[in-house]
């Protein structure tokens, strides 16, 4: 049976993986860069997948849920939100509801991203809330990045080149 599911999530990672460097592409485009030497480095970063597990909550006013955040990632693809609207960010200052749309893949732009486009794009925060009727799962894969690409000026920031040494 484990090798089954080893087997399934091998094949789920490249088909994520193949997702997250065309979404890439789109994100360069709209950048206005052609090079694709940015999306392809997608093809070889570090992924995790995460499944978390939201049960239902009795009394959701008084459960923070996930606490605010952006994520660490280049992107983060959320999955199976169809019955889930618990996800919300911050827009102007307010925390607005994604709603839910069966088949949709929520895509989170990482702070890995804002760093790279030099702010051009930023990381966004987000959180969880609970909800007191339903259980919900959400597949959460993550692009680590397999090393940095500067998407968003001609030369290094030399401060982001600095820390990027030390490493």
């Amino acid at each position: 049976m484990h090798l089954i599911i080893r087997e399934t999530l091998e094949r789920y990672c490249e088909d994520i993986r193949e997702l997250t460097v065309a979404i890439m592409k789109f994100i360069t485009m709209s950048l206005g860069i052609q090079d694709t030497q940015i999306s392809e480095s997608f093809r070889e970063g570090l992924y995790d997948i995460r499944m978390n597990c939201y049960p239902p909550c009795p009394e959701p006013e008084r459960v923070l849920g996930i606490v605010p955040h952006a994520d660490n990632s280049g992107i983060t693809l959320l999955l199976d939100c169809a019955d889930f609207s618990g996800l919300q960010f911050l827009k102007d200052k307010k925390w607005v509801n994604v709603e839910p749309i069966e088949g949709a893949i929520v895509v989170n732009i990482g702070q890995i991203i804002e760093v790279c486009t030099c702010d051009s794009l930023d990381s966004i925060l987000n959180k969880i809330i609970s909800d007191s009727n339903d259980i919900s799962v959400i597949l959460a894969p993550q692009n680590l990045f397999s090393h940095l690409s500067y998407i968003g000026t001609s030369k290094p920031i030399d401060s982001l080149s600095l820390y990027m040494k030390n490493y």
